[in-house]
């Protein structure tokens, strides 16, 4: 991934956190967390994301469980934890039919 210089001046903690998680589980849910916390820090917001807030720092809700990749996302996050289906789970064996 490459960013602008300025970025990665100005959001070092947000650097290191997108860098360390491409290792970790994430949906598209976490990337729309990702893209609205982005939107924040270019406004001068420099506020968190995930963590079980929504992207505006409200209460739980739809989002709970959901991460910015500017923030830590857990290592032992599992499937039902991103909430994705068992069916489409990655992290299962694969079974031979």
């Amino acid at each position: 991934m490459l960013a602008p210089q300025r970025f990665l001046q100005r959001h070092k903690e947000a650097w290191v956190h997108l860098l360390a998680n491409k290792q970790q589980l994430f949906t598209v849910w976490d990337l729309h967390h990702t893209l609205r916390h982005l939107a924040r820090l270019a406004s001068g917001d420099e506020g968190h994301a995930g963590s079980g807030k929504t992207p505006d720092g409200g209460a739980a809700g739809e989002s709970e469980g959901m991460y910015s990749l500017f923030e830590d996302i857990p290592a032992d996050r599992d499937c039902a934890a991103a909430r994705i289906p068992a069916r489409h789970c990655e992290c299962a064996p694969v079974r031979d039919t």
